[in-house]
């Protein structure tokens, strides 16, 4: 069985009928009377289909608090709507009662508070710092091309007018609705609206259809004393009631609320409002340049600075998010593989130039695969993380910390000292992971295998090299077993696959034990020697 429309079509035929009816009486001289009838009926009608959303059983009082404050608005329009039709009942020809316009005048302007109180309730996504700088100037974007459109119409002409009490309330509506539609697309972006199957969207076009039919009389009454029938306009407002109308019935029907979560979780869509306001914003200005009104280009040269300096500061921000992409690990946010070799090639080549050396650590985590197998794919990457936090605070200022891959690690120590301080960096992260990292909510430990690779001053070396380098002591260690033994300098005697050397033959005149503890010395003379220390004379007796 099909399930109801998502797009309710009542509001429609509501718009079509009444569209036609207006068009037939546009002549008749009682038709801005009428018109204001027509439009209290119309917010009546909106404020019964609001009310019943926001009292709509198993709604959260979060989900009911945008339709109260939307009702609220509706109630105002219908104060507003009251008050005009009380000002102008003396009937064409009379002039309006000065104090009630000017009640009119406020209440309308009041008006816009609970909208944008509305607009506000709607959830958001949590952003990181360089979203809110981009969010921010998609926000510029959008103002400025709506203020260079408003002055052109509206404002620029205003100030070389004098202006009388209809006029100055007509005026100043344009400005409270560029508020509210600023306000929409800053909620519909940061709701992560990516689909027309939403109220907001609805919220959207029924404030930019009032906007417009603002902005029209606006822009007639800056050059006329008088607004003429204008049917066109009146069913602009009357579609933008309907259209915030069907708002309501959209969340009443269920209709986005599945659509919002899934946006709001998935990965953030590019918009194409701050292009559209470009648009606008030089559409105008060409506009501009076919007419010569006194003081036109001032408001239109700020905006489009406004409006030209917020494209290319995101243009900035998208460059470096995309550059970052390239150079940061996304998960643990170390440099990330192109980052590194880069990194270590220069660190390399300046050692060549300066003599001092550079030293690599490549890490391997001990018992990531059976946490990872147990807990799960998240649980893994939350380890990583922890670990990645780890080695940032075990590295000096000037070294590099970045992500192979997997579970492995490297640090690159440019301009080290010595062999033994890249063994001591080495083994403070040995000591730093000897305490558990938490995943998933337990408490787990992991370990380290390090292998240490440093140039030396008699050996030209290539980065690739010195990685290779630390990648075989690594695995060294792996190979050996040794649950005491976490960091290895990297040595050529490593470079034979142990695997591939054919046991010793057996000496003339020595035992097994006896070669077993020729055995044990060659190794640890060969341990001392890579640490730059001799074999104490006990030993050797």
């Amino acid at each position: 069985m099909r399930g109801p429309r998502w797009l309710p079509l009542w509001p429609v035929a509501v718009l079509l009928v009444n569209a036609a009816f207006m068009v037939s009486i546009s002549r008749l001289p009682f038709y801005g009377m009428i018109n204001t009838i027509d439009l209290a009926l119309l917010q009546v009608l909106a404020l019964v289909v609001t009310a019943r959303t926001a009292f709509q059983r198993g709604m959260t009082r979060r989900e009911r608090r945008p339709w109260l404050l939307l009702g609220a608005y509706w109630v105002l329009g219908l104060v507003v709507q009251v008050l005009f039709f009380a000002a102008f009942s003396g009937g064409p020809g009379h002039p309006p009662k000065p104090g009630v316009l000017l009640a009119a005048a406020i209440t309308w302007a009041v008006q816009v508070a609970p909208m944008l109180a509305c607009l506000l309730a709607f959830p958001v996504r949590a952003m990181t710092r360089a979203a809110r700088i981009r969010f921010g100037l998609d926000m510029a974007a959008v103002c400025g091309g709506g203020f260079i459109a408003l002055w052109f119409l509206v404002l620029a002409p205003a100030l070389h007018s004098t202006l009388g009490s209809p006029r100055t309330i007509t005026i100043t509506q344009p400005v409270l609705n560029l508020v509210i539609i600023f306000v929409v697309c800053a909620v519909m972006m940061r709701g992560g609206v990516t689909t027309p199957r939403h109220p907001l969207t609805f919220l959207l076009f029924g404030n930019v259809a009032l906007g417009i039919g603002v902005i029209s009389v606006g822009y007639v009454l800056t050059r006329h004393d008088v607004v003429p029938s204008m049917p066109a306009i009146d069913i602009l407002q009357h579609a933008g009631i309907l259209s915030l109308t069907t708002a309501a019935l959209l969340h009443r029907r269920g209709v986005g609320r599945d659509v919002q979560v899934t946006a709001a979780a998935g990965h953030r869509r590019p918009t194409i409002l701050p292009y559209l306001a470009l648009g606008l914003g030089y559409g105008v200005l060409m506009a501009a340049a076919l007419t010569s009104q006194p003081g036109l280009w001032i408001g239109l040269i700020a905006g489009a600075l406004v409006l030209t300096g917020a494209i290319a500061g995101r243009q900035v921000i998208a460059l470096r998010e995309n550059h970052d992409f390239v150079v940061r690990d996304a998960l643990t946010g170390l440099a990330s593989r192109v980052a590194v070799y880069d990194r270590l090639n220069r660190a390399v080549e300046r050692s060549t130039r300066t003599g001092r050396p550079t030293a690599v650590l490549l890490i391997d985590l001990n018992g990531f695969k059976p946490v990872n197998d147990r807990l799960g794919h998240a649980a893994g990457d939350e380890l990583l993380v922890a670990f990645g936090d780890v080695l940032r605070a075990s590295v000096r200022s000037g070294d590099t910390t970045g992500r192979l891959g997997g579970d492995e690690f490297v640090v690159i120590l440019p301009e080290v000292n010595d062999t033994a301080t890249a063994l001591q960096i080495a083994e403070s992260i040995v000591a730093a992971c000897a305490a558990p990292f938490t995943a998933a909510g337990e408490r787990v430990r992991v370990g380290a295998s390090i292998g240490v690779s440093i140039t030396t001053a008699d050996r030209l070396i290539e980065g690739q090299e010195l990685l290779h380098q630390a990648d075989v002591a690594m695995y060294h260690i792996k190979r050996q077993r040794n649950e005491h033994e976490h960091v290895v300098l990297y040595d050529l005697a490593m470079e034979i696959d142990a695997a591939s050397v054919p046991a010793p033959a057996a000496m003339p005149g020595l035992d097994p034990a006896e070669l077993a503890e020729l055995d044990r010395l060659r190794s640890r003379v060969a341990e001392l020697e890579r640490k730059g220390g001799r074999l104490p004379a006990a030993e050797l007796r």
